[in-house]
């Protein structure tokens, strides 16, 4: 992860001063942001996390997929960097981490990661999984016993073939910031977006599951 620090100030401490002009202006620049990562991903095939090329050497990766561009090859997109797939139990078991090529490897995947994951904890505090059992929202269940969450999974993986969008649009991958709540973005006195901090779960997903409006605009 590369790191740097923020410049200017949180949206959420500027925004009651910025004139209706900046405000409008705020909203366009983060548009121009998004439109600007949409059109970075229509080189990506596969869903996973970016790393440096050099990287997946290091790491050892089981698989990792190049991603060209004009003048190098300086990225791949590798494995999930995610806990769904980050934990020891699970790099010790055939568990597929990515990178994907199908929505449906990649939802098939997050629900084997959880049934791993509630298995190898029958004894301990699972609640973290049970209560959210996607990176994606989820409507919240009364029953959140080990074994409600486990037949749950288990449909989801049977359901998942015959629900997921089979349009090319609705399946790019996708790299995209999931989280662009007003404590995220930095702007400067005039109202410029400066920074945009939180980018470590910025993974590349099918556009269905990851696309949302940013949350500073709720």
């Amino acid at each position: 992860m590369i790191l740097e620090e923020a410049v200017g100030a949180d949206l959420k401490t500027t925004w009651p001063r910025l004139s209706v002009k900046q405000r409008i202006g705020v909203v366009d620049q983060i548009i121009t942001i998004q439109e600007r990562l949409l059109e970075a991903s229509k080189r990506f095939q596969v869903y996973g996390s970016l790393y440096f090329t050099e990287d997946g050497a290091k790491f050892n990766f089981r698989r990792q997929i190049e991603v060209s561009t004009a003048s190098s090859s300086k990225f791949i997109i590798g494995p999930l960097a995610h806990r769904h797939f980050m934990e020891t139990v699970l790099w010790e078991s055939d568990l597929d981490s990515g990178p994907w090529h199908t929505p449906n490897d990649y939802i098939d995947s997050l629900a084997r990661s959880s049934l791993l994951q509630i298995r190898s904890r029958a004894h301990k505090e699972t609640a973290i999984i049970t209560s959210r059992p996607f990176s994606f929202p989820v409507k919240p269940v009364s029953d959140l016993s080990n074994a409600a969450v486990c037949q749950m999974l288990q449909l989801v993986r049977t359901v998942t073939p015959h629900i997921v969008p089979l349009s090319p649009d609705h399946c790019l991958p996708l790299l995209w910031h999931r989280d662009l709540h007003d404590g995220n973005i930095f702007v400067s006195d005039e109202g410029k977006v400066t920074s945009i901090i939180d980018w470590q779960d910025a993974n590349i997903l099918p556009l269905f599951l990851t696309i949302r409006k940013p949350q500073f605009l709720d």
